[in-house]
């Protein structure tokens, strides 16, 4: 499986949106097989973006159970947020072959984020 930047942003927003305190066993995005869905969310839980359980099972199935998104999950979310710090960082991922590590989709959405914001880059 080829990790989707754009299923942990969806990911992320729709674990957002669930009531404080609510565990989440069913995550809806658009995209339709649940095994891709549970290993999005098992790596973003062990990259500390989600606080939670996920098992990927062909044989047996899923167990997705999220208790909600990390600090470092807002943080995340926050700085990917504003759709044109994030068609900036896919421009920067097509030039890069695709693919991108979580460590530089980070740096370069708080880089895209502050220069919106007008703070010094540096």
């Amino acid at each position: 499986m080829k990790r989707d930047m754009a299923l942990v942003r969806e990911i992320l927003t729709y674990v957002e949106a669930q009531p404080a305190g609510q565990l989440i066993q069913t995550v809806s995005v658009q995209c339709d097989d649940i095994h891709v869905v549970a290993e999005h969310i098992r790596l973003m839980i062990q990259a500390g973006l989600l606080d939670g359980d996920a098992r990927v099972d062909r044989e047996q199935g899923c167990h997705i159970l999220i208790e909600g998104l990390t600090w470092e999950g807002n943080d995340f979310l926050a700085a990917i947020r504003n759709d044109t710090v994030w068609k900036k960082i896919m421009n920067k991922a097509k030039e890069l072959g695709g693919g991108m590590t979580l460590d530089i989709a980070k740096a370069l959405a708080t880089k895209y984020l502050k220069e919106l914001t007008g703070l010094p880059t540096q």
